[in-house]
């Protein structure tokens, strides 16, 4: 921006766009959460839970304390969601073994297991 603006000069700005959403054939969804990164990923997993899709979320952060919106993630459904945080890590959902899921990403299709039971997640 530096490069196009100088000190005094006006700027237009448009408002925020909403790049995020939930297509209708969406399914067996793993939702990446951290830190502000939540806040188009919420309305989302509402949406699926409403549609009943097969889902789950992971949300890490280095403390739960200033994690936004953690409370309301885990009250949509809290079977389905992990929390890692450093902390101490939290595992919301009961150990139930390895899922494979699919996670749309801006740049295409990612495969990602979660594994709520282990010290870790693999892509």
């Amino acid at each position: 921006m530096r490069q196009w603006c100088r000190p005094g000069d006006t700027c237009e700005f448009e408002g925020p766009r909403n790049a995020f959403y939930l297509g209708a054939a969406e399914h067996d969804l793993l939702f990446v959460i951290g830190g502000i990164g939540v806040t188009p990923i919420l309305p989302m997993i509402r949406l699926a839970q409403q549609r009943e899709i097969d889902w789950r979320a992971i949300y890490a952060g280095r403390n739960r304390e200033y994690m936004p919106f953690l409370d309301e993630v885990v009250s949509v459904a809290p079977d389905r969601v992990t929390v890692w945080a450093d902390d101490g890590r939290l595992c919301v959902q009961p150990a139930t073994g390895r899922r494979r899921h699919s996670l749309r990403a801006a740049t295409g299709a990612v495969e990602a297991t979660a594994q709520c039971s282990g010290e870790s997640v693999g892509t």
